[in-house]
């Protein structure tokens, strides 16, 4: 289940744009909001799936 706030928005609203997200939410570094876009697309858990499906 995904976690929705203000910055999760704002990436859906703009395509996950982090630059313009980072402005938004004044994190002082883009890996902050990077993880923010990558629980939005659940990238880990994909990963994860991918990887299990394997072994």
């Amino acid at each position: 289940m995904a976690t929705f706030t203000p910055i999760t928005t704002v990436l859906d609203l703009n395509n996950g744009n982090y630059r313009a997200t980072v402005r938004f939410s004044r994190h002082a570094q883009v890996q902050t909001v990077l993880k923010y876009d990558d629980n939005r697309q659940r990238l880990q858990k994909q990963m994860s799936d991918s990887i299990s499906e394997l072994i």
